[in-house]
């Protein structure tokens, strides 16, 4: 549940335009998580020693690349 990664990304974040921000390797948060208009991808390790190597899928619910639906999926499932 703890926000982890760097807080110099967050910052930059926070002061960006960007509504989509996909990133990995920080093993501790895989998932997706939205705060306000933003929503962030982390689609974690690429498998050997973490498991199964996963991606994320993301698709817009609008036009205007405000609105996401994504997801993480193992290879292999």
């Amino acid at each position: 549940g703890d926000i982890v990664g760097s807080q110099l990304i967050r910052e930059k974040i926070a002061h960006s335009k960007v509504t989509l921000h996909v990133f990995g390797h920080v093993h501790e948060s895989v998932g997706v998580y939205s705060s306000g208009r933003r929503t962030f991808v982390n689609a974690g390790s690429l498998g050997a020693p973490y498991g199964k190597a996963q991606f994320a899928m993301c698709d817009s619910e609008n036009d205007d690349l405000t609105a996401w639906k994504c997801s993480i999926e193992r290879v292999g499932e």
